[in-house]
């Protein structure tokens, strides 16, 4: 369930907040990779006598279907660099650092991404991929190996203290780069000393006049007002069209 957390209060001096900003902005992609994240964690998998994570498991697999590629250490001195995407592989040699003393430090951090054994260690890096068909990938594969099921993670874990400091309403789904817009800050350019900058004008572009346009009653709007209560409107409301409630900024 995609949802916005608005600014709730007075607005504050120049650059700050003001009532209704959308100060986080959060779809669909992002709750099913916020929580298949926190289920993969290295955090559930222990290490062995040798200190390194055990092949095969849920941890390994959301790296490999996440990253762009699978390093394995195939000598003293060489690494093996496989392109998960197309099977590609090539060798790096002693040449690129000193393999030994990179997989010692890695090793040194207690929550380390290093799987396998010694002398054949394992471990991803790259560009990531946290979209739609990665985590249709990574969630099947939570389901095949826990009792956790996807329809059960549709809502960002708000905080109970933002809950209490923002109102959190649902919204219908929208796309990464209509989120970042929704994040995005209107900016002009200045006269300066030193030349043209820019400017900070509004810290967003978009807000919710969410006092008439959700359909609040008086007790409901009371409530989003008082600090000591947490509303989240998650368990209330349906999603509420965004083009019927999400306003653009005028500027002067």
């Amino acid at each position: 369930m995609a949802s916005f957390a608005l600014k709730i209060g007075p607005v504050g001096s120049v650059g700050s907040y003001d009532d209704g900003d959308i100060i986080e902005a959060i779809n669909s992609r992002k709750i099913r990779w916020k929580h298949a994240e926190g289920i993969c964690s290295v955090r559930h998998v222990g290490v062995g006598a040798n200190g390194l994570r055990p092949a095969g498991t849920l941890a390994e697999h959301y790296l490999a279907e996440t990253h762009q590629y699978r390093f394995v250490r195939v000598s003293r001195t060489e690494t093996k660099r496989i392109t998960l995407a197309t099977g590609e592989e090539e060798i790096f040699g002693p040449e690129y650092g000193d393999l030994a003393l990179f997989i010692r430090r890695r090793l040194a951090h207690s929550r380390h991404r290093i799987f396998g054994q010694p002398g054949a260690e394992v471990w991803y890096g790259g560009h990531k991929d946290f979209g739609h068909a990665a985590m249709d990938r990574v969630w099947a594969e939570i389901e095949h190996q826990t009792d956790k099921r996807a329809g059960d993670h549709t809502r960002w874990p708000y905080s109970p203290l933002e809950r209490q400091c923002f109102l959190i309403l649902p919204v219908d789904d929208f796309s990464d780069a209509e989120l970042r817009e929704y994040k995005s800050s209107i900016m002009r350019t200045a006269k300066g000393a030193k030349g043209d900058y820019q400017e900070l004008v509004k810290k967003r572009k978009h807000h919710v006049r969410y006092k008439d346009a959700l359909g609040l009653t008086i007790g409901e709007l009371a409530n989003v007002a008082n600090r000591a209560k947490a509303v989240d409107l998650r368990d209330t409301k349906s999603p509420f069209a965004r083009a019927a409630i999400v306003l653009a900024k005028a500027v002067d």
